[in-house]
């Protein structure tokens, strides 16, 4: 302030102090996931970037700019808090996001590896650009099959086809290519088909994914005897890395409906058909059918009633009788010679069985099989009569014979000797016949009957003494014979 007057005034002086521009960001990427560091198809990963001012002046327009990222999908937009990226002031923060839907791919690769950076607008000078920022997610690898066989029959019929199918899933987390199927144990006696896959999908199973492989095998008596096929397989093939998964062996057994089963047709030949006669051999035939579905060992004729009165001979079977399959046959034989009593009985009656050893289980028998020769009787007697002179002489003592021959062909019981015609003046003495002759007269035996006549006067002058007679006996069955009459003459 001067005396007086107006106060004076400076001309200005002025001072600049500069800000020392130091626009800086950085960024820090992280990334999250359902199952911590694991990646699983189908699920979404969130990424999150923290970004901070570190520099020493405001910066607008903050965005996030994606670096390398190995996903085979297509990441999401970044988004940002609009307020914060349009200004973010010294040593302030924002959190930005980004979202990611996983891939099989991705899972198979192992890994999903991505990068970020920063950048915004400063009040001047270039802007800045943050230090990228990288996140690995890893995808542990784990392949995994498993396979399913299963066989078209529960049955096993000789001749038949088994179709074995063989389902393969992929039951990991990554693509298993060159998919295959290795067949196990097999305990069929034959051989078994080569296992076809289609290639589309063997070529490259994914998880979840299934392919069905196919094999065939016809069956054989052998395994049908055995009891059961089995059969086992697993399933392996390539993943992205690591050792090839081999599954777990899946096994199927198809087993045998045993049903043993022999028949037997007895027969009998004779010299005569149909006709049995004394000291003749009998030759039986036993004709043996398998009549089931397996292999019967040791097969034995068991030889049942038999009304003979002799004895029957061993049965005779072949080498085939050791092991008869299927619908095979074999023919076994038995002798046995004809006896009197046979003849007499009017028939021979047998009957026969079959067994064998099967498998397992217990031994079939057949049905009996019975044959009856029959033996018709023909029961005869002839009777020759003689006298012990050939003349008369009155007072003398004439013996008649009566020789008795069975001519049949069965044993006559009870012979007896009847008188017919008798032209003698006198009484003619009674028929006596040697009781153990008569009483059982077996066919062409002959027993000896006698008579005793003594001559009179009237028979010397009657010229002649004329007899008949004729014999009979008692059959098995049916009438008694009588024989054709014999007669005789003694003269004077």
């Amino acid at each position: 302030t001067p005396p007086s007057g107006e106060p004076p005034v400076s001309p200005p002086s002025k001072t600049t102090v500069e800000t020392d521009d130091d626009p800086g960001l950085s960024v820090v990427k992280s990334a999250s996931t359902q199952e911590p560091d694991k990646l699983v198809l189908g699920e979404e990963i969130t990424y999150t970037f923290l970004v901070k001012n570190t520099g020493n002046v405001t910066i607008k327009d903050v965005t996030v700019d994606e670096g390398e990222f190995s996903g085979s999908g297509d990441l999401g937009a970044v988004v940002c808090p609009a307020d914060e990226a349009a200004a973010l002031a010294s040593g302030e923060q924002m959190t930005c996001t980004a979202v990611y839907t996983v891939t099989q791919a991705d899972v198979d690769a192992g890994s999903i590896t991505n990068s970020a950076t920063g950048t915004g607008v400063p009040p001047r000078g270039e802007p800045p650009v943050s230090p990228p920022s990288e996140v690995t997610v890893p995808s542990p690898v784990e392949p995994a099959l498993e396979v399913v066989k299963t066989a078209s029959t529960d049955k096993l019929v000789v001749d038949e086809k088994i179709t074995y199918t063989f389902l393969v899933k992929n039951t990991g987390n990554v693509t298993i290519k060159d998919v295959k199927v290795d067949e196990g144990e097999f305990t069929g006696s034959g051989t078994l088909g080569a296992v076809d896959c289609p290639e589309e999908g063997t070529a490259s199973l994914a998880p979840g994914e299934t392919v069905t492989c196919t094999a065939t095998y016809t069956v054989t008596q052998a395994d049908v005897d055995a009891g059961s096929v089995k059969n086992s397989a697993t399933a392996t093939g390539t993943p992205p890395s690591g050792e090839p998964p081999v599954s777990p062996p899946s096994e199927t057994t198809v087993e045998t409906d045993d049903d043993p089963g022999l028949s037997v047709v007895k027969t009998g030949s004779t010299s005569e058909p149909d006709k049995l006669v004394l000291g003749e051999e009998v030759t039986y035939t036993f004709l043996v059918e398998n009549t089931g579905n397996v292999t019967i060992t040791d097969v034995e004729i068991d030889e049942g009633e038999f009304s003979g009165s002799g004895k029957l001979g061993a049965v005779d079977c072949p080498a085939g009788a050791a092991s008869l399959a299927p619908g095979d046959t074999v023919v076994c034989t038995a002798a046995y010679t004809v006896t009197q009593a046979d003849v007499d009985a009017g028939s021979l009656t047998n009957s026969a069985t079959v067994t064998g050893t099967p498998p397992r289980g217990e031994p079939p028998v057949s049905p009996p099989s019975e044959v009856t020769i029959p033996s018709p009787p023909e029961p005869g007697l002839v009777v020759a009569k003689s006298a012990s002179t050939g003349t008369l002489v009155a007072g003398e003592e004439i013996t008649y014979s009566f020789a008795v021959t069975n001519t049949g062909n069965v044993t006559l019981k009870d012979v007896t000797v009847d008188e017919g015609e008798f032209t003698g003046s006198g009484k003619l003495g009674a028929v006596d016949c040697p009781e153990e002759g008569t009483a059982s007269l077996a066919p062409g035996d002959t027993v000896t009957c006698t008579a005793v006549y003594t001559v009179t006067q009237a028979d010397v002058d009657a010229g002649s003494v004329e007899n008949s007679a004729t014999a009979t006996g008692t059959p098995p069955s049916g009438e008694p014979p009588v024989s054709p009459p014999s007669k005789t003459t003694v003269e004077t």
